[in-house]
């Protein structure tokens, strides 16, 4: 992919990268679409819940009553129906009360058809429901043709509160209602203390015309951007890629003969032209420290074989105590391979024969004098305890801030005993 992208003239790719942005648009706007349409639904339900909790409030209140004596429990039930009947919000929007009956819950009371109080829920008129969801998190489980009433008793079983979606008819201003059916939405939530059910429904046909509004802006913006961005492009085809191909064309030369006189287009605009000279620059530059850049490797060289020739051991970390590199004699003397230790902090190696106390006397003299020399126990790859002879080297940058540690590793004769800390 990368080669065939490399092969592309750079007008190409500019184009080739308003189709990519445009792509990456769409897929953006899709997404966001799909947010947009999930953030309506939320709100609609949010609104849906705190009406319903308004009614549930009011029921609680009779409830109370009836506890405390204040009305006797049939009074404080009629009394809590009626109220409930009374609440209306928007247009025509209301609420209804079902039991919990099983297998099919009866109608306690409804506002607009008080016809359907006391009577069993069966009519096929009520078998609609769409989906349905427990309580208010979750996704909503598709329904097909169930009765919507069982559907809100179901979903309000473990949780106690629920959402239904159902197919609906509108009521008309003129009376009666319209032979189309519109989705909505039904927030429903349990009153155990009188095993009822308050539940109120919104129409969401609108979400659709609000989803397709936004959507419609969304696709005017994008088009504008992309417009814009064709524009820009147009203007860059014009106004760099001819100095950019002369540009190429030298540093084509200079590859094929490194030591070929440099000479670039003496007409350049604006930054192509400060470019181009500082190409230039640069290439001498280049040249004159080409001798020095190979001595320099050789030294490298040569401190990397001593590196890894010395008899000592070599361990080196960073500030923070991550181990960076080890030479193959700390190998022989602890049996840790690179990949063992590198990444990792010298902690692995500490035999645990020495207190905290030895260590903060170690780093307090290492961090003050720049080197620490003494006679520790380490612990090998094997398990086993050596005594030897660490040299601890702070390296500091010229802020006087410590990049690196060196520790030199040493086998100890059994008969040497620690000396003075360096």
């Amino acid at each position: 992919m990368l080669n065939f992208l490399q092969r592309l003239r750079i007008a190409t790719k500019l184009w080739l990268l308003i189709a990519v942005f445009s792509l990456l648009g769409v897929a953006d706007n899709l997404s966001e679409m799909a947010l947009v349409n999930q953030r309506l639904h939320v709100e609609k339900e949010t609104q849906l819940r705190h009406l319903v909790e308004v009614a549930h409030t009011a029921l609680q209140s009779y409830e109370r009553a009836s506890r405390e004596g204040r009305l006797s429990p049939e009074a404080a039930r009629r009394q809590a129906a009626e109220a409930v009947r009374q609440l209306h919000y928007g247009a025509l929007e209301y609420f209804w009360i079902h039991d919990l009956a099983q297998p099919v819950p009866t109608m306690v009371m409804h506002p607009t058809v008080p016809t359907l109080e006391g009577q069993p829920l069966t009519d096929a008129r009520f078998d609609r429901a769409t989906s349905m969801r427990s309580g208010q998190q979750g996704d909503y489980q598709p329904l097909t043709g169930r009765n919507l009433f069982v559907a809100m008793n179901l979903a309000t079983a473990a949780t106690g509160d629920g959402f239904v979606t159902y197919d609906w008819p509108k009521p008309l201003t003129a009376g009666g209602v319209t032979e189309t059916l519109y989705p909505k939405l039904s927030y429903v939530k349990r009153f155990e203390p009188w095993g009822w059910a308050v539940g109120s429904g919104i129409y969401i046909d609108d979400l659709e015309v609000e989803y397709w509004r936004d959507a419609r802006w969304r696709m005017i913006k994008a088009g504008l951007w992309l417009a814009l961005l064709g524009v820009l492009v147009w203007f860059i085809l014009r106004t760099v890629v001819q100095p950019l191909r002369a540009f190429q064309a030298t540093i084509d030369g200079l590859r094929a003969d490194p030591r070929k006189s440099l000479e670039m287009p003496s007409a350049q605009p604006g930054e192509l032209g400060q470019l181009s000279n500082s190409f230039v620059r640069l290439v001498d530059d280049l040249r004159r420290s080409r001798n020095e850049l190979t001595l320099s490797i050789d030294r490298l060289r040569q401190t990397a074989r001593a590196f890894a020739n010395m008899k000592e051991g070599i361990l080196i970390t960073d500030a923070g105590g991550r181990i960076l590199s080890i030479n193959p004699a700390f190998t022989r003397l602890s049996g840790y391979e690179p990949e063992d230790l590198i990444g990792k902090t010298t902690a692995l190696l500490r035999s645990h024969l020495h207190d905290d106390a030895f260590f903060a006397g170690m780093w307090a003299r290492l961090l003050s004098n720049g080197q620490w020399t003494g006679l520790v126990s380490n612990r090998s790859k094997s398990g086993d305890v050596r005594q030897q002879w660490v040299t601890l080297l702070a390296a500091r940058d010229r802020q006087g801030a410590v990049r690196y540690y060196v520790g030199l590793y040493s086998e100890a004769d059994d008969t040497d005993a620690p000396p003075a800390a360096a």
